[in-house]
This record gives C-alpha cells, structure tokens and sequence, in this order.
C-alpha cells in the first residue's frame, strides 16, 4: 500500500519534471564520458535513449540526495566553494561539476584551482574502486576511466589544475574485513583521489585533449 503510493508519486514528480536541462547547446555531455561510440552517436542524433523506469528513478533520487547531503557540508566548511557549476567546451561538449572552488589551500603552501567530483555507488563497486576482495587487498583499485574523462573534461573547461574524487558507498565494508585490512572508519565508507590535472595523462594515461578531438 505505502510503497505503491509513494514510490508512484515520486516517479510521476520526476517525470513530470523532465531530464536535467543541458548547461548549454552543445552535441554531447560530459556525462557521456566513457559511454560506447553507439550510445554517444545516438545521443549526438538527438536520441537521449529511454526514460528512466521506477528503479532508475529510485537509485539516480538516492544518489542526488547523497549529493546534496556532502554539498551542504562542504558548503559549511568551504563558504566560498560553487556548487553544480555549467562547464562548457564550445562546440563540443558540457556538464555541471558537483564543486569548484578557484582558490583553494591543499596543505602545500600553494593555491589551487580545484575541481571536485562525487560518486556514490552500493557495496560491490565500492569494494572495486577500493581494491578490496573480500579481506584481501586486490592492488587494482583506483577512480574509473570514465570518471576520470568526465572530471577531466570538466577541470579542462573550468581551468583547473587539480581533481579530487570522492568516492561514497551506500553499504560499508564489514567490521572484520576493515579489522583485517587495518581500515579505518572513513575507510570503511569512501575513497578519494586528489589527482593533478598532469596525472590525468601522466599517471593515467587519460588525454583529455585528444577526448576534446575525438
């Protein structure tokens, strides 16, 4: 009874409200970064694919709310910090980052033009990007390709000259496995990457310019 009635209204809200506009009249989204050459002409053709069904509703509401949730707190602690910012690369592509802030302290005695990415995601995928299997550390973690072409596109846009991912997990690693691996309680939930924009390519092997041609 409860759960039809609700989760009805919360898809017909979503629904009724449309798909996020685009920040600006570009052939391709930021968000697009790592999708199939097939998905991406598609979207270029004008087809942005099916709607969302009642589940994809549900787990993209539940990612948002985690993102509003780490936004208000950064916004306590970074008064200065911009949120859902438009980025555009003119007659490319365009997106909103989840954080900007132009003029940040890092701890190095330098200021920073700091773009920031969240990515929430359930317990498997989390593990993944922790390099955790089971109780043993796998050594194959690290940010995914995608994230790192989208984060990339946008510092590209924003000029900034460091990254830094947060990764958050909607389930956390269990008590014996984080005992095990010596992980502390912050750990058991996220991740983060501060990487310089000359990693992307360096570390990564991720060349946005040649993203921005492609």
């Amino acid at each position: 009874m409860f759960r039809e009635q609700v989760l009805k209204r919360i898809r017909d809200q979503r629904l009724a409200e449309g798909k996020k506009p685009q920040a600006a009249d570009t052939p391709l989204r930021f968000s697009l970064a790592g999708s199939c050459d097939r998905q991406v002409s598609f979207y270029s053709l004008g087809d942005e694919g099916e709607e969302f069904d009642l589940a994809g509703i549900w787990v993209t509401d539940l990612g948002t709310s985690i993102h509003e949730l780490f936004q208000s707190h950064l916004a306590a602690i970074y008064p200065e910090m911009q949120f859902e910012v438009p980025s555009v690369i003119e007659g490319v592509a365009s997106g909103h980052c989840d954080g900007w802030n132009e003029h940040m302290d890092l701890g190095d005695g330098e200021w920073h033009n700091v773009l920031w990415e969240l990515k929430s995601m359930g317990g498997t995928p989390f593990k993944k990007v922790s390099g955790i299997n089971g109780f043993r550390r796998s050594g194959e973690g690290g940010p995914k390709r995608s994230w790192l072409i989208q984060s990339g596109l946008n510092a590209y846009a924003l000029g900034c000259d460091t990254i830094i991912i947060t990764a958050v997990a909607t389930e956390a690693i269990s008590k014996g496995a984080a005992l095990t691996l010596g992980m502390d309680q912050y750990e058991r939930i996220s991740k983060e990457w501060i990487i310089p924009y000359s990693d992307l390519l360096d570390k990564y092997g991720v060349d946005i310019e040649a993203e921005i041609e492609n």
